[in-house]
């Protein structure tokens, strides 16, 4: 799932920050959620080339454009109960 967000005032934010993590942040007007199963990134056209950098937890990853996508079953679950 993707969540796009709207342009929000600093003020928005606080007030709805609370919906983010209780799952309600798909009811706001200003808010689209989708599925998908990639992504391409790419930076505004009057953006000089290479000069929106990409950073994920921490690390830089390159610059825009980039794509995005799931890695189906990549990821194994042990339940030891």
């Amino acid at each position: 799932a993707m969540t796009i967000v709207g342009n929000y005032s600093p003020y928005e934010v606080v007030v709805h920050i609370a919906k983010l993590f209780n799952g309600k942040i798909g009811r706001l007007k200003k808010v689209v959620l989708t599925q998908n199963k990639s992504i391409r990134v790419e930076a505004d056209s009057n953006a000089p080339i290479n000069s929106v950098f990409l950073e994920a937890d921490g690390e830089m990853l390159g610059t825009l454009p980039a794509v995005f996508g799931i890695a189906v079953r990549s990821i194994q679950v042990l339940d030891f109960r």
